[in-house]
């Protein structure tokens, strides 16, 4: 319900965080919306962590671990949040809900 009323500029990227906790670790669950043409590059996470991306809307192609994986809408992956990794749009935009995981210290 809270994504449906975040400002979202236009031609940008946005990305929310919408939850965060430490049950289980420390996990974050994002939104993300990434205009046509955009790209969205992340640094690495650190060693152990998990990153889950879901394409809610639109089109993207996700490159993790220097491998290419093109996801429509419904579309997931899964990767390590230990090296650097991107989104990017054609035509259209794109939104995403990812969820990043660390694991207990």
């Amino acid at each position: 319900m809270r994504a449906a009323v975040l400002a979202v500029p236009d031609g940008e990227i946005s990305v929310h965080l919408l939850f965060s906790g430490h049950e289980h670790g420390r996990t974050g669950l994002y939104r993300t919306v990434l205009p046509p043409r955009g790209r969205s590059r992340a640094g690495a996470h650190g060693a152990g962590s998990v990153e889950y991306v879901m394409v809610v809307s639109g089109h993207l192609t996700l490159v993790a671990d220097e491998t290419p994986y093109p996801l429509g809408p419904g579309g997931a992956a899964r990767f390590s949040g230990a090296a650097e990794h991107s989104c990017t749009t054609g035509t259209e935009g794109a939104v995403t809900h990812s969820v990043l995981g660390y694991p207990r210290a």
